[in-house]
């Protein structure tokens, strides 16, 4: 099957800024944890914070949400100790409540959850 939504990965300093674009299938996902984890490894930090960032489309079904928590509970794992989304939606926001319940801080401004995670 080909693969559905993308990821764009930057580091700021320690942040390391996941751009989650489009509607995710179970490739999609999948390449992404597979590109997630080859930058935190490479990046040889001990403890770093991680923004996620989802345009209006971004999303998955409830297959691709179990991936996104298993990599978000390695990224805790491999030193992340702070964790901000960036949401563009009310649906969006639901998902996200429902897949983190408190362990990450939603945001609907990207200036404003970097300031926190820096704070």
């Amino acid at each position: 099957m080909n693969r559905h939504g993308e990821v764009l990965l930057s580091w700021e300093g320690n942040i390391l800024i996941i751009r989650a674009k489009g509607a995710f299938n179970e490739e999609g996902v999948q390449h992404a944890i597979d590109a997630i984890k080859e930058t935190v490894s490479a990046s040889k930090l001990d403890i770093w914070h991680r923004l996620g960032i989802w345009d209006e489309e971004a999303l998955g079904s409830p297959s691709t949400l179990t991936l996104v928590k298993e990599i978000h509970e390695w990224c805790i794992d491999k030193g992340c100790n702070r964790i901000a989304i960036v949401l563009c939606n009310s649906v969006q926001q639901t998902v996200a409540e429902n897949m983190f319940g408190d362990k990450v801080h939603i945001f609907r401004d990207e200036g404003d959850a970097k300031q926190w995670l820096l704070s």
